[in-house]
């Protein structure tokens, strides 16, 4: 994440219901059921460089992960691209120059049935903010892509109304320059965005209860009521799901534009950032080599990527199981 001094004084709302979002669909528990802890553990060791990864055939560690880092963050492109493509979804790598700096974003595409024009995106940021050649990003943010990862493998195995978008960015920790590029797309192209969730650190919790922030544009903006719709979604999943011990969630309703979410602010759609206690519980090891798997509190991990997976599959509406491939 990138920007966290710069944070606005702490605005909370309690727990809320809002919309078509005041109950959850049947599949969802069963959706947020499937996340396991043993898989998102592989995942981040190899994001993180602690396990090879295999892309074309062959063993490498994905040591750095800085926008600027060359072949250590094509490496990790590709081993996501992959497991997108696994999933059996279609993958896009999409070139972006924005700021003196040039790289790519990885997309992934879930079509919707009813409602396939409506998109849904969950989203996260793969480049790290540390220079240094092995540097892990174990919090910020291979937790975020971590998530976006077994979100994807998991929800293509259903079927849902909406189309849903999984996203990796690179460029956030430079000021959101690949997410930018992304939402500029998306305006041009027309697309009917109705709601991003956008994940950026979400393996941290030290002390105190297990806070999950979920950040909304301020509550005298215009289209506030439409992130209080997202961020009420989250907050039901995780009473729904039986969630409520591990995690305790809070809408913020700071306008905090530290991550990607705030490219499409800027663009006029809907979204919200979910991470961890980055006020009162801030992970002081982030942006540095010490951001490492020693550090990642796994239950608290564990349990914020079920809501969000549940959450993306309650947002983009579930049919049904989809036929096995």
């Amino acid at each position: 994440m990138a920007w966290i001094a710069l944070l606005a004084p702490l605005l909370a709302a309690p727990i809320a219901r809002a919309g078509e979002y005041d109950a959850t669909h049947p599949l969802v528990k069963v959706v947020a059921s499937q996340v396991r802890s043993n898989e998102l553990a592989q995942l981040l060791r190899q994001l993180t460089g602690a396990e090879a990864v295999s892309t074309n055939g062959k063993p490498a560690f994905i040591t750095a992960r800085h926008t600027t880092s060359g072949k250590p963050l094509r490496l990790a492109l590709n081993f996501a691209g992959e497991q997108f493509a696994a999933a059996g979804l279609a993958v896009e790598y999409h070139g972006w120059s924005r700021a003196g700096y040039t790289n790519r974003n990885l997309i992934a595409t879930q079509p919707g049935t009813t409602r396939a024009n409506e998109y849904i995106w969950f989203t996260a940021h793969l480049d790290v903010r540390s220079l240094e050649a092995r540097a892990p990003g174990a919090d910020d943010n291979a937790s975020g892509c971590a998530a976006v990862l077994v979100a994807a493998k998991i929800l293509s195995r259903f079927n849902f109304e909406r189309t849903i978008r999984y996203a990796l960015f690179t460029g956030e920790e430079q000021g959101g320059l690949g997410s930018a590029v992304e939402a500029d797309r998306a305006r041009a192209a027309g697309e009917n965005i109705v709601g991003v969730i956008n994940a950026d650190m979400i393996a941290w919790d030290k002390r105190g209860p297990p806070v999950l922030r979920i950040v909304t544009r301020t509550n005298s903006h215009p289209q506030f009521a439409q992130d209080l719709a997202l961020a009420a979604a989250v907050t039901n999943v995780i009473q729904s799901c039986g969630l409520g011990r591990e995690l305790s969630p809070v809408i913020t309703m700071t306008g905090n534009e530290a991550s990607d979410h705030a490219s499409f602010w800027e663009r006029g759609y809907p979204a919200v950032l979910v991470s961890e206690d980055f006020t009162r519980d801030g992970n002081p090891f982030y942006h540095t080599p010490k951001d490492t798997l020693a550090r990642v509190n796994w239950r608290y991990f564990t349990a914020a990527v079920r809501a969000l997976t549940a959450s993306v599959a309650e947002l983009a509406g579930p049919v049904g199981r989809s036929p096995i491939r």
